[in-house]
């Protein structure tokens, strides 16, 4: 087939189904809309981040525990008992 045919034929097929093109292509639309949505979500909480480290300064090291004493079995814990 001779691509004009080819191209005809398509035409013919999107316009016997509107319905069917137009539902395609707003949901192509709307899927690429959210993409570029969440890649922007994504940036600009990396850089609202980054900036919070980076006011808190270089020598700040804040370490939190749960209070609990993990450890494996036949270690002993900090207060020194076996587990």
């Amino acid at each position: 087939m001779k691509i004009a045919k080819n191209i005809k034929i398509s035409q013919k097929i999107l316009f016997d189904n509107k319905i069917r093109t137009i539902l395609s292509l707003s949901v192509i639309i709307i899927g690429i809309c959210s993409v570029i949505v969440l890649v922007s979500l994504g940036n600009g909480t990396e850089e609202k981040v980054t900036s919070q480290v980076t006011k808190m300064g270089t020598n700040l090291l804040i370490v939190s525990g749960s209070g609990k004493n993990y450890c494996r079995q036949g270690q002993t814990n900090k207060n020194g008992h076996d587990t």
